[in-house]
């Protein structure tokens, strides 16, 4: 047998165990709504998740192109259906992180957990521009 016809071989084994393993991952991906069906919530059937995504943190099902921010999370989350899926999948978007800033006279400012994605994420600010936000606040407390 030639060096070609054993990686002709060996490449079709390697792609037919793939495709066999490829169901099992599915399941297991926490983004995949398809785990949902475990909660027992009556809006979740697997009909609705061909049309739906199932959060498993806000226990809530959201149409394929709604768009949702977590409470208490700096995240937004988008459901979605790929080009080739029949199964909606969510995406999360999160900050990045703000651990150095590239200016000398920039600091890290704290996220905000007031204020949704992206205007809760931590941002390197001057100092004066923090001190501006800081007195325009206290403004609008004291009116």
């Amino acid at each position: 047998m030639s060096k070609v016809s054993c990686t002709i071989i060996l490449s079709v084994v390697a792609l037919c165990s793939l495709s066999i393993a490829a169901p099992d991952d599915i399941y297991r991906d926490k983004e995949n709504v398809l785990e949902a069906n475990g909660f027992g919530n009556e809006e979740v059937k697997k009909s609705n998740l061909i049309t739906k995504c199932y959060d498993e943190e806000t226990k809530s099902a959201y149409k394929v192109d709604s768009v949702w921010y977590p409470v208490g999370k700096c995240e937004k989350r988008t459901c979605s259906r790929q080009n080739n899926s029949k199964t909606p999948i969510i995406k999360t978007i999160e900050c990045e992180p703000c651990t150095s800033c590239k200016l000398p006279n920039q600091i890290c400012h704290p996220l905000r957990s007031d204020k949704n994605y992206p205007k809760c994420c931590s941002q390197c600010l001057t100092k004066s521009a923090i001190l501006m936000k800081t007195e325009s606040r206290k403004k609008y407390q004291n009116v």
